[in-house]
This record gives structure tokens, C-alpha cells and sequence, in this order.
């Protein structure tokens, strides 16, 4: 490895200067860390699940014609997803972005950037779903969400990824809950015009989700 030829006269003085055995091996285990910390091997040894599962996120066949065979064409081809998916998502196009994201998950899973990029697509879909009517929530797309951003939160060696997979599950979990809030303030309007006391005091007031 390069850091540790780079690293070696300086090791070998280290040992030579420091009787301290234990000293001696946090120095190692310092270059070590610091070498590794970004190499995907160090990022799956902390997080093994965000890659290798069972599920399908894509039914579409990699497009072995124009990007080639084997574990190369599939990845090039998943980065040219996700570049162009990035653009739909700009654009608000939520549908082809899902679509690129998705494809590109299923062609490298253990990526976590593609899975990040699917949750915000997935998310923002939701969003503006429920942003003029909470009556638009949509339960399969919100588990959807959930399950992305709590593999992320679980699995990604990224801290700033796991921060951003917390503060959407927050906000995810605040318009599921106004959903909630206006069915029963439904159920308890039915049951007063039928005559029947309501269940619970009505928490809907028609309020805005995120200040929109």
C-alpha cells in the first residue's frame, strides 16, 4: 500500500525512539485508519448490509449491448443512471428519476450513494404528493421511504448520509402523522353527523406540512 511505503522510514524511526510497544501500535493503527477509512472494503466491514439482500428494485435487464458485460458494464452503467437520473430529479421528473435510481440500485447495491439518491427521489415524490392535500398520501411510497433511509441510517459508513437519512425520516414520520390526523378528524365528522360521539378529538386542523 502506498501510504504505508510513504510511512516507512517514519515507522522505522518510531520504533527505533519509542520502548513503548503499545505506542508503537497506535501509530500503526493510525495510518491504517486514516488510509482505509474511504476504501469500500473499511466501509463494509462497518456497514455489511447495504448491499447483498434478496430484494428487487429493478425488473430491467442491464444493458449489456451499450455498457458491456460482466461486474464493469454494470457498473458504468449504473453511474450513467445515476447522472441522469440527478437530472430528472432536478427537474422534478420524480417518476424517471425512481426509475434510473432504482435500476442503478440493482445494478450495485453496495453503492450507498444510490440508495441516498433513491430515498430523496422517493421522498420528494411523497412531498409534493401531499404538499397541496395530505388526502394524496400514498402508504406504499412512504414504506418505501422508510425502508430506504433506515438502510442508509443503519448501514452507511457516511455520517453526514446517516444525518440526512434521520432528518427525512423525521419528516417523513411528521406527514405520515397529519395523514393519520385528518382521517380522524374524517371518521369524527361522520360520526357526529350520524349522531354518534367521536372517538378521539379531532388533532387535523388543516395545518401546512413543513411550513408549505
Amino acid at each position: 500500500m502506498l501510504v504505508f511505503r510513504l510511512a516507512q522510514p517514519i515507522l522505522t524511526w518510531v520504533k527505533v525512539k519509542m520502548k513503548n510497544k503499545l505506542l508503537f501500535s497506535l501509530v500503526v493503527f493510525s495510518l491504517a485508519f486514516s488510509s482505509n477509512l474511504n476504501s469500500p472494503l473499511f466501509a463494509d466491514a462497518i456497514s455489511p448490509g447495504i448491499g447483498g439482500s434478496d430484494e428487487i428494485y429493478s425488473e430491467e435487464k442491464p444493458d449489456r449491448a451499450y455498457f458491456g458485460t460482466g461486474t464493469a458494464g454494470r457498473m458504468t452503467e449504473a453511474s450513467h443512471l445515476r447522472f441522469f437520473g440527478e437530472q430528472h430529479l432536478a427537474d422534478s421528473n420524480y417518476d424517471e428519476a425512481i426509475k434510473a435510481f432504482s435500476k442503478a440500485v440493482q445494478l450495485d447495491e453496495g453503492y450507498p450513494l444510490g440508495h441516498v439518491l433513491l430515498a430523496k427521489a422517493r421522498t420528494e415524490k411523497l412531498k409534493s404528493l401531499t404538499k397541496k392535500d395530505v388526502r394524496n398520501f400514498n402508504q406504499d411510497l412512504y414504506n418505501d421511504c422508510i425502508k430506504e433511509w433506515t438502510l442508509i441510517l443503519r448501514h452507511d459508513a457516511d455520517y453526514l448520509e446517516q444525518v440526512e437519512a434521520k432528518a427525512n425520516l423525521r419528516s417523513l414520520k411528521r406527514i405520515s402523522r397529519a395523514y393519520q390526523e385528518m382521517k380522524e378528524a374524517e371518521e369524527n365528522a361522520k360520526n357526529i353527523a350520524e349522531g354518534r360521539k367521536p372517538k378521539k378529538k379531532p388533532l387535523f386542523a388543516g395545518r401546512k406540512i413543513f411550513g408549505m
